[in-house]
């Protein structure tokens, strides 16, 4: 990494001039970031994420172990609170914009070009969201970041014939990519998008002569081990749920249909998609992007080996989830949102190849209006805006009700728990994870997902004793199959209390007393 830092361009001094008031906003950015990670409440997934560092482990049903590792120590500096789950993240978050902007230096060796790249991910509410919300994309994010600069350093090298020079960075490259799909699996596009510029050029086959892709290969292996080990423990789960969870669709909705409507089901479904990446990177900067991805298609032949990594890289997310939704007929449109990175460099690279006043303009043009959704982005985040946002006649997606009020929930969940003299079980996993947080005393809360898909829960390691709790608090539905499987019976009527957080929560809380049948 030392080596992104060391620019050979003989514009160096120049480019950190130029580039000296982007380290200054980065740590303004970095306090703005702290701050929004101090004062909004965690929403359903952080939560429970969160209970995972409470069950540490190599390996999870939804993801690898990575974020409740960087949870646990964000939470052993600062302590179980909304700042402490989510502080590693934003450090990440501004790491991995130090990386990209550094490696833009490295490869593009133009000054106003770098500060273009900068510009963008300065103003990108894609990263602002990730570093706001801890979830496994910023670790994955960081880590890819990091191994798409030893990669592209390595192919930099290959155009200026210093082949020779790079079995240190592919090991490193290797521990990178061992260390992202720690965090997510998707990661595995980095080292596949690699692969392939390095497969299909004359230059990159030489390095699949030498040991040094291989040993890279054999490091990403071993680091990724224990999650290897874990699955092959648990029937190889977590694979298995991520593998269905991304790409399986309903089989019988889809012989039912006829040819036309698979068609205009598979159109409808690659708009959605794209539309969905235009919001991620803002409208301006999505089209720039498919131009640019274009551009470089066209004259592939003509490009040298660091743009065709870059290419390779950021089309491979973006070709493969687009086949995922449409086969599947469902995604978020974060998942690829890793392809940005290299294609933003590839965006400076288009800049620096033609000073125009037009692309500049363009350039800009994107950049304010992604400023301006990531300052819609910070507002709609602050609570007392969140609050008012929900006292409107309108009606709100879940994921804007779920940044405000979970405090109250927990507060009403241990009241009525300690009446009851019962503990609290949820029938969702995102409810059990707010349950713990924010109830008095952060207890322990379990989730029983019965009558839902399996969750982590269903993996840790010692689960209540059901057969000796006389009686449990139930949150949420499905509370008769329960009763059967386990032997309660309901004892108070379903009681709905979201009366007791206010119309501005704008959500329908119910809780069921269950007692254990005598025998």
């Amino acid at each position: 990494m030392a080596e992104i830092v060391a620019q050979p361009s003989l514009q160096q001094s120049h480019t950190l001039v130029s580039l000296r008031f982007v380290w200054r906003l980065l740590f303004v950015t970095l306090i703005v970031r702290l701050f929004y990670a101090w004062k909004v409440q965690l929403v359903p997934d952080e939560a429970f994420y969160w209970v995972w560092t409470r069950h540490l482990s190599t390996g999870y049903l939804d993801h690898p172990p990575m974020i409740a590792y960087l949870l646990w120590l964000g939470t052993h500096l600062l302590g179980s609170t909304e700042l402490g789950v989510r502080f590693v993240g934003v450090v990440l978050s501004i790491g991995t914009t130090v990386v990209i902007v550094l490696l833009a230096r490295r490869i593009l060796r133009d000054e106003r070009a770098a500060a273009w790249v900068a510009t963008i991910w300065l103003v990108s509410p894609l990263i602002a969201l990730t570093s706001l919300i801890a979830t496994p994309d910023m670790p994955a994010i960081f880590f890819s970041a990091c191994g798409l600069a030893c990669a592209a350093v390595i192919a930099d090298r290959d155009d200026r014939d210093q082949q020779h020079a790079s079995a240190a960075l592919w090991l490193v490259f290797g521990l990178f990519i061992g260390l992202a799909l720690l965090s997510k699996y998707p990661a595995v596009l980095l080292p596949a998008g690699v692969g392939l510029a390095m497969l299909l050029s004359r230059t990159g086959l030489a390095h699949f002569r030498r040991p040094w892709v291989y040993l890279a290969g054999l490091v990403a292996l071993l680091v990724f081990a224990p999650v290897i080990w874990w699955n092959w423990h648990h029937q190889w789960a977590s694979f298995l749920f991520q593998l269905r969870h991304g790409s399986m669709a309903d089989e019988q909705t889809a012989r039912a249909l006829s040819s036309p409507a698979i068609v205009r089901r598979a159109l409808a479904d690659l708009s959605q998609y794209i539309g969905g990446q235009a919001i991620l990177w803002t409208p301006i900067l999505f089209g720039i992007a498919i131009l640019v991805l274009a551009q470089f298609c066209g004259r592939y032949r003509r490009i040298g080996q660091v743009d065709r990594v870059l290419l390779w890289t950021g089309t491979l997310p973006l070709v493969f989830f687009a086949a995922m939704y449409v086969k599947s007929h469902k995604g978020e449109i974060n998942w690829p949102g890793f392809a940005y990175f290299p294609i933003s460099i590839l965006m400076g690279r288009w800049l620096s190849e033609n000073r125009s006043k037009l692309r500049e303009g363009w350039v800009r043009g994107g950049c304010q209006v992604a400023l301006g959704f990531t300052v819609a982005l910070y507002l709609i985040g602050l609570p007392p805006v969140t609050r008012a946002i929900l006292r409107l006649p309108l009606r709100m997606p879940h994921t804007l009700k779920d940044l405000v009020d979970h405090d109250k929930e927990g507060r009403e969940l241990a009241r009525q728990a300690a009446q009851a003299d019962a503990p609290v079980i949820c029938n969702h996993y995102q409810d059990a994870g707010e349950a713990a947080f924010y109830m008095p005393g952060q207890p322990d809360v379990w989730c029983v997902g019965i009558g839902a898909r399996p969750t982590a829960f269903d993996y840790f390691d010692s689960p209540p004793p059901f057969a000796r709790i006389p009686r449990v608090l139930w949150d949420g539905g499905h509370w008769d199959l329960f009763c059967a499987k386990y032997g309660y019976h309901r004892e108070r009527p379903n009681k709905p209390w979201g009366d007791v957080l206010g119309p501005r929560t704008r959500r329908t809380l119910t809780t069921d007393l269950l007692v254990r049948d005598r025998r």
